[in-house]
């Protein structure tokens, strides 16, 4: 309706506009030859309205050239001014001549608006098409980057429709972060309009959704330019990379497997062609033979490769030509003896094996070698390893089995001390029994850590607040002991278990102490150390970067003899009872730094120092702030699942005390009986329990029931990947039987506020 009102009040217009030109036409024509009396006749005035109306009206405005033609006739012969009548007439068509010119230009620019129109339409639509059928996400926007068009596909990883998000800004709907930090990536629409070149957006990108959905994804943006060059708009194009990315991953960790099993092996490895000619050519092959590989490439595989007998010292058939012969995978002799560029000898023992396409053809030979001697010394770590294997095993058992029995000596003096006054004389004995009774499980806690049958929660920390601590705690220091502190104050963070490690610097430091009697100097030295080459005597140490810490002493040294066992489980040199330890010290250390990825390696001169050397990889994370040491309860239901009675009883107990209403049962069958009928806010699990399922299968099952439940692991001993699986389904900290009123009131009340 408003349309057409406006459009009656435009039409009105136009003929008050045409009837005012006209009059104005006729009138000054009649002023000039009445008043002035004049036979001029001002023809451009009348073009005016006849203009008008062509433009306005086309085909019907030609009334108007013919009105003012009739009126100019009939005026001059009214008046009887002295114009020829030819004059008027030719005027008159000259009206008709310009209007019909007016109408005809009109009508073709109508045409070509028209043509324009539905041209510029087909093209946004044919535009519109194209962009919809891009299997990629598209987003097009203005030069100030608000959105003019998004494709199905867009809409789709975005969350947002089409109708939503036209005019809306393109940082509204396009929410990018970084995949490591979670920050906001700058949007490049500003540096793509000002250098008119296509920008990606930076690597590890992270796309979050309307709905919240995070997906990776690879992008670039690009200006849209007009005929002329001008950019009109900005088109940013995307596509979901979460599937590729996960298989990026999956094959970057399979390759990393596989790096760290070749750098275990540390075998040589040559690949030629069926001539004989090297192809490839390892690292280790490098250390063997002393050839570079850019030197090798290319050369014939006797001259970088020679070997002879050790014991005839004749030459050894080429591996290469007996491959090639039989077809099949050989193995050189026993005693076989390469000679190094530089003419060193080294026993190996080598294969051969001849590489196929996929067809079954022969195309090369692939040679892997070693070194005797690392072999060796590879066997010797297996059976120590073995060993190490075999006593664990049996300390684990007999350490869960005390863990068990340690509950109540752990827990309970403090309940009895509550009931004595203070001035109690059996208070003494309680403080000695309690005293001997965290001694003990401070050793229960080494015998797990060398049965590998201890989990802990790893977190990014500093070593050199761990060594003040373990030096603060250090028996007095005699005046003839002297201890330098060389501390790097920029030392990168490790990822570890504080208590591990610190139990790792303590057995190092009290180590060090009782091999020189407390006479002479103990160094503790900290540094960012950085591995280009592989090394080591007690394991290769690999490239990357790592935290070095140096424990040195000037002691008695390590005989040559003895530095192959001391690592062993229960292997001590102490004799006298004074001093006699239980011979689980370095190999506790061992286990420790094997489970951080770390590495060992030693340096000692008999009767002058040793000088141990720790090597833990480095992590990017920062140190968490220390929580609060408070003890802090609770009025929250919890739910224990414990197959042993004592423990049900003192995690019972404890709980009480702390004010928690707490509810104990002895399997995980029963967890999930109740768990349907009475939620609970914690549940607390016990890892192992013989004859049932164990806790993480009772968390898996627990969570089918009510996906949000909260639950804490708890164990004597357990295998690390049943608790991380157990935490990778959700359970929060793992702590590790006997419990105290501390530990179990802290890892209830993290999780309970979690």
């Amino acid at each position: 309706m408003l349309e057409i009102k406006f459009k009656e009040f435009g039409n009105k217009s136009k003929i008050i506009i045409i009837t005012t030109f006209s009059a104005c036409a006729i009138g000054i024509m009649h002023y000039f030859h009445t008043t002035v009396e004049t036979g001029t006749v001002f023809t451009h005035f009348f073009y005016i309205p006849i203009i008008l109306a062509s433009l306005w009206w086309k085909e019907k405005g030609l009334v108007v050239p013919l009105f003012l033609a009739t009126v100019l006739i009939l005026s001059h012969n009214f008046l009887r001014i002295d114009i020829t009548t030819i004059n008027d007439y030719f005027r008159a068509m000259m009206f008709m001549i310009v209007a019909l010119i007016v109408i005809a230009l009109s009508n073709h620019i109508d045409k070509m608006e028209e043509y324009l129109k539905k041209t510029l339409k087909d093209n946004k639509k044919l535009f519109s098409t194209t962009l919809n059928s891009i299997g990629d996400g598209v987003i097009a926007t203005d030069t100030e980057g608000y959105v003019i068009h998004i494709n199905p596909v867009a809409e789709s990883l975005t969350g947002w429709k089409q109708k939503e998000t036209v005019g809306k800004c393109l940082k509204d709907i396009f929410n990018v972060v970084n995949e490591h930090t979670g920050k906001k990536i700058e949007y490049p629409i500003n540096r793509v309009i000002k250098n008119g070149l296509t920008v990606g957006l930076e690597n590890q990108t992270i796309l979050i959704a309307k709905d919240g959905t995070k997906r990776h994804i690879d992008n670039s943006c690009a200006p849209i330019k007009d005929d002329k060059g001008n950019i009109v708009g900005t088109v940013l194009v995307f596509r979901d990379i979460t599937e590729r990315k996960q298989q990026e991953k999956s094959l970057a960790d399979e390759k990393e497997q596989l790096a760290v099993t070749l750098r275990s092996i540390g075998d040589g490895v040559i690949t030629t062609d069926t001539r004989g000619n090297v192809v490839l050519f390892n690292k280790v092959a490098e250390e063997i033979t002393g050839w570079h590989e850019e030197e090798a490439k290319g050369k014939h595989i006797n001259t970088v490769f020679k070997i002879i007998n050790e014991t005839t010292r004749k030459n050894v058939e080429n591996p290469i030509e007996k491959v090639m012969r039989k077809g099949m995978v050989i193995g050189l002799g026993n005693h076989t003896v390469l000679i190094s560029r530089d003419g060193t000898e080294k026993l190996i023992a080598d294969s051969g094996a001849p590489v196929r396409d996929k067809k079954g053809n022969i195309i090369g030979v692939i040679l892997v070698f070693r070194d005797v001697t690392k072999t060796r010394r590879m066997q010797d770590f297996a059976a120590r390893a073995q060993r190490l294997e075999t006593a664990g095993r049996i300390a684990g058992q007999i350490a869960h089995d005390f863990n068990n029995l340690l509950g109540p000596l752990i827990a309970y003096p403090d309940f009895i001390k509550e009931t004595l006054p203070k001035d109690h004389p059996a208070l003494e004995y309680i403080d000695d029994m309690e005293k001997s009774a965290e001694r003990i499980s401070e050793i229960n806690q080494q015998l797990l850590t060398l049965g590998r049958r201890g989990h802990y929660n790893q977190e990014p920390m500093n070593l050199n607040e761990i060594i003040n601590k373990a030096v603060n705690q250090m028996e007095p220091i005699p005046n003839t002991l002297i201890v330098n502190l060389d501390l790097k104050k920029d030392l990168m963070n490790i990822m570890g278990g504080p208590s591990q490690i610190f139990r790792v610097i303590s057995n190092l430091l009290t180590n060090a102490r009782e091999a020189m009697q407390d006479i002479g100097q103990l160094t503790i030295k900290t540094e960012n150390y950085y591995v280009d080459k592989m090394f080591g005597k007690f394991g290769r140490v690999p490239k990357g970067e790592y935290v070095k810490l140096t424990i040195a002493d000037t002691g008695c040294g390590i005989p040559d003899n003895i530095i192959p066992k001391i690592f062993d489980p229960f292997f001590t040199t102490k004799t006298t009872d004074k001093v006699r330890g239980s011979g689980l010290g370095l190999s506790v250390i061992h286990g420790v730094v094997k489970d951080h990825n770390g590495y060992i390696d030693i340096d000692t001169t008999i009767g002058k120092e040793t000088s141990f050397y720790l090597y833990f990889p480095i992590t990017r994370e920062t140190v968490e702030k220390i929580e609060d040491d408070r003890i802090v309860g609770g009025s929250e239901k919890i739910l224990i699942v414990d197959d042993d009675h004592v423990q049900r009883e003192v995690s019972l107990k404890l709980l009480g005390k702390l004010g928690y209403e707490a509810l104990a049962i002895n399997s995980g069958e029963k967890a999930l009986s109740i768990i349907k009928d009475d939620p609970h806010d914690l549940i607390i699990l016990d890892m192992i329990m013989p004859g049932g399922i164990d806790g993480a299968e009772t968390y898996r099952r627990v969570l089918e029931i009510n996906p949000n439940q909260r639950a804490i692991i708890v164990s004597g001993y357990t295998e690390s990947d049943r608790v991380k699986e157990a935490i990778d389904l959700g359970a929060g900290t793992f702590i590790r039987k006997p419990l105290t009123l501390k530990t179990i009131a802290h890892a209830v009340r993290k999780e309970l506020d979690r």
